[in-house]
């Protein structure tokens, strides 16, 4: 729907939109979906053995952790792989 709302933008600006713009872009851009109630569909990640929630909250630790290093510049509280990524980092203003 962003792409649809990038393409009409300028027409929306000029004050141009019509019911015909918006139908074409909402047909192309929004897919519908029949969802029955009282039914459970599973989330699946799309990449194999692995589950979506625990990739996202696992980078979102990561950067959190080397934040808070870097911060304090302190190196206690990380594993020995956050330990190397802060070594890594080229920071000279800290």
């Amino acid at each position: 729907m962003v792409n649809g709302i990038k393409i009409i933008l300028s027409d929306i600006i000029r004050g141009i939109i019509n019911k015909t713009i918006l139908l074409k872009i909402s047909q192309t851009f929004l897919i519908k979906m029949n969802i029955i109630k009282d039914v459970y569909n599973e989330r699946i990640s799309k990449t194999p053995h692995s589950k979506w929630y625990v990739q996202y909250y696992a980078s979102y630790y990561r950067y959190i952790t080397l934040i808070e290093a870097l911060k304090t510049n302190n190196t206690d509280n990380l594993n020995k792989n956050l330990k190397l990524q802060f070594k890594s980092l080229k920071i000279t203003d800290r």
